[in-house]
């Protein structure tokens, strides 16, 4: 091999590695910067699952990251069960660990729209301004 080929195969080595190494540590160059957890001033616990949603929110108030739980409607269905699953969930969080003076219900939500209205409404009703919003994971 000549010494210019030589070369040329170097150069590419160290390249391909050059981009072996940018796909390898591109998710921390492309990551947001870590930022300290804050507490917030109420978890939400949104409408529309089968209790995991509600099993997290009661995990968050164990680890102390909020006082209170509001409880937001069913989304779809009927709006005359929202206040019996409601309760089904309130009696979770409450099996959880978390107490009922601790809880807070929005029993009109019909859907995600109207939760994030009634949660708004709240936040500004009661001079609150932190929020966890517990819901769940988008599907790719």
């Amino acid at each position: 091999m000549t010494r210019c080929g030589k070369a040329a195969l170097s150069l590419g080595t160290v390249f391909v590695a050059a981009v072996a190494m940018l796909f390898l540590f591109a998710g921390r160059w492309l990551s947001a910067p870590a930022q300290p957890a804050v507490q917030a001033d109420l978890i939400v616990a949104l409408g529309g699952d089968s209790g995991a949603r509600v099993l997290t929110a009661a995990r968050l108030y164990r680890e102390n990251w909020a006082p209170r739980v509001l409880m937001t409607g069913i989304e779809g269905g009927d709006a005359r069960a929202r206040d019996v699953l409601l309760e089904l969930r309130a009696r979770l969080l409450v099996a959880q660990g978390v107490p009922p003076e601790a809880l807070l219900f929005e029993q009109t939500a019909g859907n995600s729209r109207e939760e994030a209205a009634a949660v708004h409404a709240l936040m500004a009703r009661e001079r609150r301004q932190r929020v966890l919003a517990v819901s769940d994971l988008p599907c790719l």
